[in-house]
């Protein structure tokens, strides 16, 4: 259950860094997509204070980490109530 809720929360944590980025830097979403089309998820990082950059990067990380287990969990109670 931990685990869920971790990958959860790295997910929401990264997405409102990244809302808060685009709205406040000129350009940021383009640099973003093309940073995914190349498959390069961090350089995106060095635009951004260092809290935020530690953030970004430890969320990244917990996404990837917790993936399974909490996708599991997740994807478990989606098809126990739909």
């Amino acid at each position: 259950m931990s685990c869920g809720i971790m990958w959860v929360s790295c997910i929401l944590i990264n997405v409102a860094i990244q809302l808060y980025y685009t709205i406040h830097k000129d350009g940021f979403l383009l640099r973003l997509f093309i940073g995914a089309f190349k498959f390069d998820y961090t350089a995106i990082a060095d635009e951004m204070t260092p809290m935020h950059r530690i953030l970004y990067l430890l969320t990244l990380i917990g996404m990837v980490v917790f993936f399974f287990p909490g996708g599991y969990f997740v994807g478990s109670i989606l098809k126990n109530y739909l």
